[in-house]
This record gives structure tokens, C-alpha cells and sequence, in this order.
């Protein structure tokens, strides 16, 4: 195994003890290194690194610091680094796709209902947050409109996109609905568990994609 992915590997065990066991610092020492070490083994024996990507990354590894802190306004900047980023996934994934309006009408739908359905249900709780949440949850939702897409378009290497995007979008629902729909943390383990899934799975996919001979 790749000594980065390892080192990637050994990290995220390290952070999901420190949620199981509830154990702040580990969980605090352990998450502002999860996306460095994914930015490095993107990096590092890549000829054509692209710079959208690391900084997309960068902004995720901003994301991750923000969210340390439980106040409402990190929140804010947490869901404003990962907005960033999300852009930034969406415009590298509309660069691959073919713009086939049945197949992206196709994608959108479930999207689109998951969207409308999961904000139905927050909508009373978000309060003045409601255009702010609205606002990402649109973004991440294109990534996985155009993921899926891409999919369609091709099933074999789309495998990873695609299911980074889903992952995510699992992570970050079951984050608001911590954050704006149950008193205490009950999706703790499985928000990083998944976010972390995702996170490698889009970094995998970028990084290959970037190493194939046409580029």
C-alpha cells in the first residue's frame, strides 16, 4: 500500500476512536491532518496535478478545521470552505461529462427529490441559516448530478466519482441532521465515516484521472 494512503488510513482509525471513545483530543489532534495527507498522495508522483483540485481540497481541510468548533458561526465558515470546494468538484466534473440533457434530466431526479425532502424536513429548525444550508445543499447536490452523470456516461471509471459524491452527500445529511435535528450527536460515528469514504474516493478518482496517458 501507498505509505500516504496508509498514513491516511492509520489517521481516520485514529480520528473514529476518538469519536467512539469520546476521547477531544485525539479527535482534535487527529482531524486537521485527514486532508493534508490526501493533498500529498494527490501530489506527490503526479505529473499533471491540478491546481482546481488542491485547492478544492484545501478548502475541504479548512472545512474540517472550522467545524472543530461548535459555535454557529465556525459552522458557517465550515459550510462556506466546503461550498468552495463543491464548486470547485462540480466545475471539474462538467469538464468530463458530455452535456446529454437526458441523462443529465435523468441524474437530477433523485437528486432532486432527496434535496427537497431532507430540506422539507429541516426547514423549521434552520431558521435564519435556511439560505445559507439551501445554498450548499444546491451545490453538492450538482456534484452529484454530474457525477452520476458521468457514471452514465462511463460506468467503470465513473464508480469512484460517483460513489465519493454519494458518500459525501450522506455525510453531510447526516451532519444537519446532528446539527439541526436531534438534541445530541447521533450520527457522530458515521458523519466522518462516510465523509472519510468520500473524501478518498474523489482524491483516488482525481488522481487517476490525471495520470492516464490523453492527459
Amino acid at each position: 500500500m501507498n505509505w500516504r494512503l496508509l498514513l491516511f488510513l492509520i489517521l481516520s482509525i485514529l480520528h473514529l476512536t476518538g469519536i467512539v471513545m469520546d476521547w477531544e483530543s485525539l479527535r482534535f489532534f487527529s482531524k486537521p491532518l485527514l486532508i493534508p495527507t490526501l493533498i500529498l498522495f494527490y501530489w506527490t508522483e503526479n505529473q499533471n496535478v491540478d491546481r482546481g483540485i488542491l485547492i478544492a481540497l484545501m478548502f475541504c481541510f479548512l472545512g474540517d478545521v472550522f467545524l472543530l468548533n461548535a459555535s454557529t458561526l465556525f459552522f458557517l465558515f465550515g459550510l462556506g470552505s466546503f461550498l468552495v470546494a463543491q464548486i470547485i468538484f462540480t466545475l471539474k466534473m462538467g469538464e468530463r461529462i458530455l452535456r446529454n440533457r437526458k441523462d443529465l434530466l435523468l441524474a437530477g431526479l433523485p437528486f432532486a427529490f432527496y434535496a427537497v425532502g431532507l430540506f422539507f424536513l429541516l426547514f423549521s429548525k434552520l431558521g435564519i441559516l435556511a439560505p445559507a444550508v439551501f445554498v450548499y445543499a444546491f451545490a453538492i447536490c450538482c456534484f452529484g448530478i454530474l457525477s452520476l452523470t458521468y457514471w452514465f456516461q462511463n460506468p467503470k471509471k465513473g464508480q469512484l466519482i460517483l460513489g465519493g459524491a454519494v458518500l459525501f452527500i450522506v455525510s453531510d445529511s447526516m451532519l444537519a441532521l446532528n446539527q439541526f435535528y436531534y438534541e445530541n450527536n447521533f450520527f457522530g460515528l458515521g458523519v466522518m465515516l462516510t465523509y472519510l469514504a468520500a473524501q478518498f474516493f474523489i482524491t483516488l478518482f482525481f488522481k487517476r484521472e490525471s495520470m492516464e496517458p490523453s492527459n
